[in-house]
């Protein structure tokens, strides 16, 4: 049996729940190094935090640090992370 809690969670693969788990954590992420932080390769980290931009839980800055949105940090609760 599922709670409400749980069909309400937005679909999220691990690997994407890691990244967003990962922007708050950190307060954000932004290629170059600057972050202090990725997930393998650079590349693969931005390809996965443009997929969050395009489902609406991260944003990018002017400066083109990714920050978690309000539906990102709801997702996250959602899915108990």
């Amino acid at each position: 049996m599922t709670t409400n809690k749980e069909t309400a969670a937005p679909k999220l693969g691990p690997v994407q729940l890691e990244i967003l788990r990962g922007i708050r954590r950190h307060g954000g992420w932004s290629p170059g190094g600057r972050s202090g932080w990725l997930w393998n390769t650079e590349a693969n980290t931005w390809r996965i935090c443009e997929s969050l931009v395009r489902r609406g839980f991260v944003s990018v800055d002017k400066a083109g640090i990714y920050h978690t949105t309000a539906e990102g940090r709801a997702a996250l609760e959602a899915h108990n992370v």
